[in-house]
């Protein structure tokens, strides 16, 4: 089905930006997010649990270029990460 609407926030002090869609419950399905450093999203699975994600730009943890793909099927994931 199609998604019944979507949301944006904003945090003004960082500049990111997230938008959320989400089915006709209410429940977030699809997740998107922008910054300065990079942008990534995550689509959720039936359980609305991650089911693949995609990463591109500076990682807040290492603070080095990061861009990366993880899937997930319950407990089990694969993460296929760009190296420079």
């Amino acid at each position: 089905g199609v998604a019944a609407g979507g949301d944006e926030q904003r945090d003004e002090e960082s500049g990111e930006a997230v938008f959320r869609m989400r089915d006709q419950q209410g429940q977030i399905r699809v997740k998107l997010g922008a910054s300065g450093k990079g942008s990534g999203f995550i689509l959720m699975d039936d359980q609305t649990e991650p089911a693949v994600q995609m990463l591109a730009g500076v990682s807040a943890l290492t603070n080095k270029r990061d861009t990366n793909v993880t899937l997930r099927d319950g407990a089990a994931s694969r993460t296929l990460t760009a190296k420079n």
